[in-house]
Protein backbone atom coordinates (compact mmCIF):
# COMPACT_ATOMS: atom_id res chain seq x y z
CA UNK A 1 0.00 0.00 0.00
CA UNK A 2 1.08 3.19 -1.03
CA UNK A 3 1.91 6.19 2.19
CA UNK A 4 0.99 9.67 1.57
CA UNK A 5 4.69 10.39 2.50
CA UNK A 6 5.34 8.19 -0.52
CA UNK A 7 3.08 10.09 -2.41
CA UNK A 8 4.00 13.27 -1.84
CA UNK A 9 8.12 12.77 -2.28
CA UNK A 10 7.53 10.71 -5.42
CA UNK A 11 9.58 7.85 -3.74
CA UNK A 12 9.16 5.11 -2.00
CA UNK A 13 12.11 5.25 0.52
CA UNK A 14 12.54 8.85 1.00
CA UNK A 15 10.86 11.00 4.01
CA UNK A 16 9.30 14.48 4.15
CA UNK A 17 12.41 15.75 5.67
CA UNK A 18 14.93 14.36 2.61
CA UNK A 19 12.61 15.15 -0.21
CA UNK A 20 12.56 19.19 1.48
CA UNK A 21 15.97 19.18 1.97
CA UNK A 22 16.90 17.74 -1.75
CA UNK A 23 14.49 20.31 -2.71
CA UNK A 24 15.34 23.73 -0.78
CA UNK A 25 11.82 23.27 0.24
CA UNK A 26 12.03 24.66 4.24
CA UNK A 27 11.02 21.90 6.60
CA UNK A 28 8.54 23.86 8.22
CA UNK A 29 6.76 24.45 4.88
CA UNK A 30 6.62 20.50 3.87
CA UNK A 31 5.10 19.74 7.43
CA UNK A 32 2.79 21.91 7.14
CA UNK A 33 1.85 20.57 3.79
CA UNK A 34 2.33 17.26 4.84
CA UNK A 35 0.45 17.38 8.04
CA UNK A 36 -2.51 19.66 6.36
CA UNK A 37 -3.23 16.72 3.91
CA UNK A 38 -2.85 13.77 6.07
CA UNK A 39 -5.57 15.66 8.66
CA UNK A 40 -7.14 18.16 6.56
CA UNK A 41 -8.71 19.60 10.00
CA UNK A 42 -5.11 21.11 10.38
CA UNK A 43 -4.81 22.79 7.26
CA UNK A 44 -7.20 26.07 9.00
CA UNK A 45 -4.56 26.69 11.24
CA UNK A 46 -1.27 27.05 8.52
CA UNK A 47 -2.94 28.51 5.99
CA UNK A 48 -0.93 32.27 6.78
CA UNK A 49 2.31 30.34 7.81
CA UNK A 50 2.11 28.43 4.42
CA UNK A 51 1.41 30.94 2.12
CA UNK A 52 4.62 33.58 3.61
CA UNK A 53 7.04 30.53 3.67
CA UNK A 54 5.77 29.43 0.05
CA UNK A 55 6.32 33.11 -1.17
CA UNK A 56 10.00 32.87 -0.26
CA UNK A 57 10.73 29.51 -1.54
CA UNK A 58 12.97 29.02 -4.99
CA UNK A 59 11.83 28.33 -7.86
CA UNK A 60 13.30 24.92 -7.64
CA UNK A 61 11.08 24.02 -4.66
CA UNK A 62 7.97 25.66 -6.25
CA UNK A 63 8.12 23.44 -8.91
CA UNK A 64 8.22 20.50 -6.27
CA UNK A 65 5.84 21.52 -4.07
CA UNK A 66 3.32 21.99 -6.96
CA UNK A 67 4.10 17.76 -8.31
CA UNK A 68 3.66 16.83 -5.35
CA UNK A 69 0.49 18.42 -5.30
CA UNK A 70 -0.32 17.38 -8.74
CA UNK A 71 0.11 13.27 -7.16
CA UNK A 72 -1.53 14.04 -4.07
CA UNK A 73 -4.60 15.18 -6.65
CA UNK A 74 -3.97 11.69 -8.64
CA UNK A 75 -3.28 9.03 -5.99
CA UNK A 76 -6.96 10.89 -3.90
CA UNK A 77 -8.79 10.31 -7.39
CA UNK A 78 -6.98 6.73 -7.60
CA UNK A 79 -7.55 5.55 -4.01
CA UNK A 80 -10.95 7.03 -3.29
CA UNK A 81 -12.51 3.63 -2.89
CA UNK A 82 -10.83 2.57 0.21
CA UNK A 83 -11.37 5.78 2.27
CA UNK A 84 -14.08 7.43 -0.02
CA UNK A 85 -14.43 10.41 2.55
CA UNK A 86 -10.93 10.86 3.71
CA UNK A 87 -10.28 10.55 0.11
CA UNK A 88 -12.57 13.74 -0.66
CA UNK A 89 -11.36 16.18 2.20
CA UNK A 90 -7.45 15.13 0.96
CA UNK A 91 -8.22 16.09 -2.54
CA UNK A 92 -9.79 19.29 -1.46
CA UNK A 93 -7.08 20.42 0.72
CA UNK A 94 -4.34 19.87 -2.06
CA UNK A 95 -6.89 21.68 -4.68
CA UNK A 96 -7.33 24.33 -1.96
CA UNK A 97 -3.34 24.68 -1.46
CA UNK A 98 -2.24 24.73 -4.83
CA UNK A 99 -4.51 27.67 -5.88
CA UNK A 100 -3.42 29.36 -2.61
CA UNK A 101 -0.15 28.94 -3.74
CA UNK A 102 -0.60 29.13 -7.83
CA UNK A 103 -3.74 30.52 -8.29
CA UNK A 104 -5.67 27.71 -10.03
CA UNK A 105 -5.50 24.13 -10.41
CA UNK A 106 -3.63 22.53 -13.24
CA UNK A 107 -5.26 19.19 -13.77
CA UNK A 108 -9.08 21.03 -13.21
CA UNK A 109 -10.85 21.27 -16.68
CA UNK A 110 -10.93 24.82 -16.44
CA UNK A 111 -7.08 25.22 -16.09
CA UNK A 112 -7.25 22.27 -18.93
CA UNK A 113 -9.20 24.53 -21.74
CA UNK A 114 -7.51 27.55 -20.97
CA UNK A 115 -4.58 25.96 -21.97
CA UNK A 116 -6.24 24.46 -25.36
CA UNK A 117 -7.50 28.10 -25.83
CA UNK A 118 -4.23 29.94 -25.68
Amino acid sequence: MVKLEEVITGERKKGIKAWASANKIKPSLANMIFTSIENPLEFIFFIGKMEKEFEKAPKKAKEEIRNALLRVQIWCSINSHRDPVMGEKQLFISQVIEKLFFGGNLLSEESIIEDKEE
